[in-house]
């Protein structure tokens, strides 16, 4: 029998038609046969998602909210509207396969002891995307929270997202006061309040979550500063959640050796992406403030 139960989807959009219009067919199709609905914020200034969402009416509930640019607003104002079992934090350019609702839902019910259940992210051919994911099945902890989590492969018991409250708005994409968009850390932020503050998060690699690969342009230079600013934003976090001073230098590392092996492979456009998001992480050790 599958399992029962609901599912809130909280869907911050901005920006992104066709790529919602996948998510929502993707939850339609789902084998799940608890309630699902899907709360799309919607972050844009004219009705471009309304076509989208009244398009689905018939086969989906989905509750459209509206809200002021900054993806840790939009979730805040999401979580004020959830009542399901399960709650996910979903991006509007992610999509699922048709049985990943309930595999989660299994797994969770296998697991009473978890607050939540990771997956991991991949293309449509399977291969892993966004991390270098790790392979074997265990508990997200600080020492390998950045292989095993992302915002989109997290699964929360409601029990868990009322404990942890609001995102923490001073993290993730935001608009400045010189109007460009800034920032990012925001879900990262949300799991390591929660693993430090002693919940228990499972990781099950075959839970997965479709992403694509970020693929940009070499000379987009906006993709190249939003990488540098996602880049400052994940050291600030290293930094307020006590992680030595050396890690930040080492993730820049890390990111500097995937540059050279994108340029080697004849993919400039990722490779400067992650040189700009590793220089970020170099100017965030010398940045003051929490």
């Amino acid at each position: 029998m599958p399992p029962s139960g609901s599912i809130d989807l909280l869907v911050p959009s901005v920006g992104r038609t066709s790529e919602l219009d996948r998510f929502l067919a993707s939850v339609a199709a789902q084998t799940y046969r608890g309630h699902t609905r899907v709360l799309v914020v919607d972050q844009n200034v004219d009705d471009r998602l309304g076509p989208i969402v009244n398009a689905f009416e018939d086969r989906l509930d989905v509750l459209r909210l509206r809200s002021e640019p900054g993806v840790s607003r939009a979730c805040n104002l999401g979580i004020r509207h959830v009542t399901a079992d399960i709650v996910v934090r979903a991006d509007d350019d992610c999509w699922y396969p048709p049985d990943l609702l309930e595999g989660v839902a299994r797994a969770l019910e296998a697991h009473p002891d978890w607050d939540a259940v990771s997956g991991m992210c991949c293309d449509a051919s399977g291969h892993p995307t966004q991390l270098r994911w790790d392979r074997t099945a265990g508990l997200v902890d600080r020492g390998n929270i950045f292989r095993r989590a992302i915002g989109v492969t997290i699964f929360m018991r409601r029990s868990l997202v009322e404990s942890l409250g609001d995102w923490d708005e001073s993290f993730g994409p935001r608009l400045t006061g010189d109007g460009t968009i800034r920032g990012g850390s925001e879900d990262g932020e949300y799991i390591l309040r929660a693993v430090t503050g002693g919940f228990r998060i499972g990781y099950e690699p075959s839970i997965k979550v479709f992403h694509a690969e970020i693929q940009p342009p070499v000379g987009d230079k906006i993709a190249m500063r939003k990488a540098y600013y996602y880049g400052v934003d994940h050291t600030r976090l290293l930094r307020r959640y006590g992680y030595p001073g050396w890690y930040p230098a080492w993730r820049s590392a890390q990111l500097v050796a995937g540059a050279g092996y994108f340029l080697a492979r004849g993919e400039p456009g990722r490779a400067r992406f992650y040189g700009a998001m590793a220089r970020g992480r170099l100017v965030g050790m010398f940045r003051r403030g929490s």
